[in-house]
């Protein structure tokens, strides 16, 4: 009771401080706006344009002028002295009614022209009404190059004015971090840096009409960020995302800079400069002036260095490449938006150089890059893991719901620029324009709607990836898995793969190694769990299960090493005799959600084709080992001999109603016959043979691909897609000339009906307790061989007595010495001969058969399953 009290007294604390915080920031910036609101557009110098250009033309006359539309010209409001339009004779008042002959009468247009096509030294007849004369005059001027600073006034102008509202920039990224993440340090740290940068703004000259009490308010905070500011950069920098080698080493600099910060804090106040009033008066005088600045100057531009540093030293050090990753941006947003802000201080504090004012609003600019890389980190790389958030609390209405206003809006403002094109450019009548712009609007909106729909269904999956395609996440996987060269390499793979897919919280990856130790290398993992021993409590059970645990709060017992962790869902990695190879530990989701049945089952699927990658990399790890202590090419291939019949099944399930053997004799020491045993789940079990074309160590590697494509997949409900997702792996990953012809029959114990697909093997052969024969004959295609290609099943029935074989060609193609083969009638008249033998004994039997039939001479590998029902 009193923890939870605690707890909720912090809370009430922080969003007291958060209110206060936000409230005080919103009000200065608020206040410092209305008096440094952006001046009013001025007239472009000799244009008289409605809205200042961003670029004046090249040449100038001048003069200033208006044009009005009643006085069939444009009036002059001021000639500059000593210009070519004084020379020329121009004065005040005047009316230019013609440009080179071309009347104003209807729009300036002829006037712009003749600016737009001068170049300096051209002439240009003014014809001009002046007052208090009938006649009109024909003044002749001469264009002169116009200063390039003048030519550039107007973007600087612009410039200025988007510098003016650079708080708001600040505000709108501190505050939505601070209250979203508020029980965040991160957020805090990042949000009060923000809000210091914001009240720093320069102030103007004068306040009028302030009263001395809002005045001194405003100083006095406008006085405090300036002053912490470099304590806040140094202290956020530092520690994010985590402590810096330069804060580990030196604990106590941090509180050093705070209590410069605060004595300059209290010296600034009441005058908002800090620099004016640095300490108190008694200090002061014990220093003096010339010590004191050279104290401020440190301070700030040293804490500002430090933090950068910081910054720098923490992004080079890390040992996460991903965290590196994430807040890359915000490192280069920081480095480029700071240094050269804090480098031009130095140097004008200093009096070494003094920035000229397009150089100081280049690097007022470049301090934007703070703020906006810090959010794109947010967004696009989660450092604070804050779009989370946002699709919990405001997801609609900030990504879809936003994005359809987006879209509203620009509909609006292109209906209104087509408005005034049609009433300025081809002087339609307001009304009609305005309605020829409505009907624009909708005609716009109806095409837009159809992609408005998709780029939505984009935003929602780039953001925050609602669904996934289990069948594209394994896909992805069986397809990296196979460039996989380390254990290491792997558990960054299988890291990759389920955070793209299900965004936990934290993904860890344990692997066991020789000694059944569970070890992993994650550094965000305490030394204490980095390496666990073999028999953790729990560990066994995982294994025994072999599926995707979810971990419930109360039932975190039988595997409390985990407990510190945090952790939401367990997923051991285990091999085909139910040894634990590995275990993937997952925090929470990001999105707050369970991890579902349907999570379960992609993890399990995950699991199993890492549990065979692991055997297969210990397997080729070991004949890694023996090959090298081999010096002759005899020994290698006995090795991948005894690689390949690893593959084959030492057993399978246990099933009361079907008894089953297999067996397979090699032409060679490797070869591309296959047979397995898949377990089913209860009370099933599959049947596999396969023959892959060709011989030798070509056809082995295929055989290996094909049994981990099976064995990943052995739990999979549907027989069809199982096959159709072997048959795209091979077809991807082979040769176009290699095929394999395959046989897989499901024996389902409760209602004794064989389901199978023959991909263009040899027909087995179902012997009937009756004596009656029946042949199984292929219901699809081979498979590896072609692009298209559907998988196809048949059933049959089974009854008590009745003996199935299943075989490669190797059997019934055996020849003599005359070239007769084996055949079929043969080999079903020996199984018949043998089907009440023990299996071993039937298999014994029809080998032997095989064998004295061609005299010794084997070219092709031999191989049988045989079934028998009870």
């Amino acid at each position: 009771m009193g923890e939870v009290r605690a707890a909720m007294v912090t809370r009430v604390l922080r969003w007291t401080v958060a209110l206060a915080l936000s409230a005080a920031s919103v009000s200065y910036t608020a206040f410092w706006l209305y008096f440094n609101a952006p001046l009013a557009t001025t007239m472009s110098e000799d244009l008289g344009l409605p809205r200042e250009p961003l670029l004046q033309p090249p040449v100038r006359l001048g003069f200033q002028l208006r044009y009005v539309p009643g006085l069939r010209g444009v009036r002059v409001n001021r000639v500059d002295p000593a210009g070519p339009a004084e020379r020329a004779g121009l004065r005040e008042g005047d009316v230019i009614v013609a440009v080179d002959g071309r009347s104003l009468a209807e729009s300036a247009a002829p006037y712009l022209a003749a600016y737009r096509a001068a170049r300096p030294g051209d002439g240009v007849a003014l014809t001009v009404e002046r007052p208090g004369r009938p006649e009109e005059l024909v003044l002749r001027g001469v264009f002169e190059a116009r200063p390039l600073t003048d030519r550039l006034a107007p973007a600087l102008r612009m410039i200025d004015r988007v510098l003016r509202l650079f708080p708001v920039v600040f505000l709108a990224v501190a505050l939505p971090v601070l209250f979203l993440r508020i029980d965040d340090p991160h957020a805090w740290r990042a949000a009060v840096l923000l809000v210091g940068i914001a009240g720093v703004a320069r102030t103007p000259e004068s306040y009028p009409g302030v009263g001395p009490h809002v005045l001194a308010l405003a100083m006095a905070w406008r006085g405090a960020c300036d002053a912490l500011l470099a304590f806040l950069a140094y202290l956020f920098f530092s520690t994010f995302p985590t402590r810096s080698p330069v804060d580990r080493r030196l604990p106590w600099l941090r509180w050093v800079l705070l209590a410069l910060g605060a004595l300059f804090a209290l010296g600034g106040i009441g005058t908002a400069h800090p620099g004016q009033a640095w300490l108190p008066a008694s200090l002061t005088a014990v220093l003096g002036d010339r010590l004191t600045a050279g104290l401020w100057h440190a301070y700030n531009y040293g804490g500002f260095a430090l933090a950068l540093a910081c910054l720098g030293a923490t992004y080079v050090s890390h040992p996460s490449g991903e965290a590196r990753r994430r807040i890359r941006v915000l490192v280069l947003g920081a480095l480029v938006g700071l240094t050269p802000v804090v480098v031009a201080g130095v140097l004008s504090d200093l009096g070494v150089w003094q920035p000229p004012g397009w150089v100081a609003t280049f690097v007022y600019l470049l301090v934007y890059l703070l703020p906006l890389s810090f959010a794109y980190a947010v967004v696009k790389h989660r450092v604070l893991e804050l779009p989370v958030l946002l699709r919990r609390s405001a997801r609609y209405l900030l990504v879809r719901r936003g994005f359809v206003v987006l879209l509203v809006l620009v509909g609006a403002v292109a209906s209104a620029l087509f408005a005034l094109s049609l009433e300025r450019v081809l002087r339609v009548e307001a009304s009609l324009a305005t309605t020829a712009g409505v009907a624009f609007g909708f005609v716009l909106a109806g095409v837009t709607a159809p992609g408005s729909r998709r780029v939505t269904r984009l935003i929602d999956r780039a953001f925050f990836r609602d669904a996934y395609d289990a069948r594209l996440v394994l896909q992805d996987l069986a397809e990296q898995i196979r460039l996989v060269t380390s254990e290491q390499d792997l558990a960054v793979l299988l890291r990759q793969q389920v955070e793209r897919a299900l965004h936990p919280s934290f993904t860890i990856v344990f692997l066991a190694d020789d000694d059944g130790r569970m070890h992993t290398d994650d550094p965000t993992v305490p030394d204490g769990l980095r390496d666990l021993p073999g028999d953790a409590p729990g560990l066994a059970e995982l294994a025994r299960r072999g599926r995707p645990r979810p971990v419930e709060p109360e039932a975190r017992e039988p595997a409390s090493f985990l407990v510190p962790l945090k952790a939401e869902c367990l997923v051991p990695i285990v091999g085909r005799d139910a040894h634990l190879l590995g275990l993937a530990v997952l925090g929470p989701r990001l999105s707050d959600e369970p991890y579902s049945g349907e999570d379960e089952r992609l993890l399990g699927s995950v699991a199993s084709q890492a549990g065979v990658t692991l055997e297969n990399m210990a397997l080729a790890a070991r004949m890694a080992e023996r090959l090298q202590a081999e010096q002759r090419a005899a020994h290698e291939v006995e090795l991948a001999r005894q690689v390949q019949a690893r593959l084959l099944p030492a057993g399978g399930p246990h099933l009361q109603s079907l008894e089953y053997a297999g067996r397979c004799l090699q032409a060679r020491s490797v070869g591309g016959d296959y047979f397995d045993f898949l377990d089913r789940g209860e009370g099933r079990v599959g049947l596999v043979l396969a023959d892959v074309s060709g011989k030798g160590f070509a056809a082995a590697l295929l055989v290996a691909s094909l049994h981990a494509s099976l064995r990943s997949q052995s739990r999979a409900s549907d027989l069809a897609d199982q096959l159709g997702t072997a048959h795209r792996l091979l077809y991807e990953s082979t040769e176009t000339s290699r095929y394999v012809t395959l046989f897989v029959g499901q024996f389902d114990e409760a209602d004794r009906r064989l389901r199978y697909a023959n991909c263009g093997h040899n027909p087995p052969l179902v012997l009937r307790r009756d004596g009656r024969r029946a042949r199984l004959w292929p219901t699809t295609m081979v498979i590896g061989l072609l692009v298209e290609w559907t998988p196809e099943t048949n059933e049959v029935a089974l009854q008590p007595g009745d003996v199935l074989a299943i075989y490669s060609d190797g059997l019934t193609e055996a020849t003599n010495g005359d070239g007769e083969e084996f055949g079929d009638e043969r080999l079903a008249d020996t199984i018949e001969a043998h089907r009440d033998d023990d299996l071993e004994e039937l298999l014994d039997a029809v080998f032997a058969e095989v064998h004295r039939f061609s005299a010794g001479e084997q070219a092709d590998d031999q191989t049988m399953v045989v079934a028998r029902v009870r």
